[in-house]
């Protein structure tokens, strides 16, 4: 078992249907799943390159709109710890200029994973939904990792909504698509589908914005 986060979570790790070694749950989340709609398994949403620095923290949820831990602040960040724990209003990139080598790997600036863990490539996001057999949101949650509709944190009015039609989680991977300059990519599906939208190599086709507030699922090195 793993400790990690602010609030001394202990996460327990399972093979998926990939043969990887996964964590049991999201980050910030206090249970496993038990339903597709488990609030206490929504766990926490991130800005695509922040540390655990509690900007992503989440409070509760009251039917679908959560309460957020902490504030807002429209400052941008000039260095990769903005040295607070609120959550960046932007329409884009919350660091100014972008880095794009954050959350790159089990050694990657700012890895909010447990040590040895890290984010999937969005290569590797892929690779699970083919292996588990993952057409659609119901599917996505009865496979073994019980991904759910978490929830996003918007970018530009930091509202916390529950994703009701839609689920996003982050990649470590950044969009080469049209919206390269401030998206990277992640997972988004619905009951209709599953889109990594992975690339041959390595990128994706579209993305979120960077300053988004979206759940992480983490995988061993």
């Amino acid at each position: 078992m793993l400790f990690h986060d602010v609030k001394c979570i202990v996460y327990g790790t399972l093979i998926a249907e990939d043969g990887r070694c996964w964590l049991d749950r999201n980050l910030g989340a206090s249970r496993v799943a038990t339903t597709i709609y488990d609030s206490l398994a929504y766990g926490s949403l991130y800005q695509w390159g922040r540390a655990s620095d509690g900007h992503q923290l989440i409070a509760g949820w009251d039917n679908s709109i959560g309460t957020a831990v902490n504030g807002t602040t429209s400052t941008l960040s000039s260095t990769d710890t903005p040295g607070h724990s609120n959550f960046i209003l932007v329409s884009g990139e919350w660091r100014v200029p972008k880095n794009l080598s954050l959350w790159q790997g089990v050694n990657g600036i700012n890895n909010p994973c447990p040590p040895g863990f890290r984010l999937p490539t969005i290569t590797e996001w892929q690779t699970y939904i083919t292996a588990a057999n993952v057409t659609n949101a119901a599917s996505f949650y009865s496979s073994q990792l019980k991904i759910l509709r978490s929830g996003k944190r918007v970018s530009t009015d930091g509202l916390v909504q529950l994703a009701t039609f839609f689920g996003y989680y982050w990649s470590s991977s950044l969009s080469t698509g049209w919206d390269r300059d401030w998206a990277s990519c992640n997972v988004f599906f619905y009951d209709g589908g599953v889109f990594p939208n992975a690339k041959p190599d390595g990128s994706c086709d579209g993305g979120s914005e960077r300053a988004n507030g979206q759940p992480v699922r983490c995988i061993h090195d």
